[in-house]
């Protein structure tokens, strides 16, 4: 997680993670991740449970939501 989360967002996505890994929640939005190049885009994160040799195991989606949050906040200054 330490590889494309920034430092101060881990807590928050590994409590995330944990509930959706528990069947709590399916969706964790606005989580910022960190590109190959350093940059920092926001995503929501959709996961399905799935079982791969008789394992337990979640699949996530991610959904890159950076520019539709800077049209909205371009709306907001409007």
């Amino acid at each position: 997680m330490a590889d494309i989360h920034p430092k101060e967002a881990l807590d928050r996505v590994a409590a995330d993670f944990e509930a959706q890994g528990r069947g709590e929640k399916i969706l964790s939005t606005d989580i910022p991740c960190l590109r190959k190049d350093g940059s920092l885009i926001c995503v929501n994160i959709a996961t399905a449970p799935v079982v791969i040799d008789g394992r337990k195991c979640n699949v996530g989606f991610f959904t890159d939501i950076t520019e539709r949050k800077l049209a909205e906040e371009a709306l907001r200054k409007s």
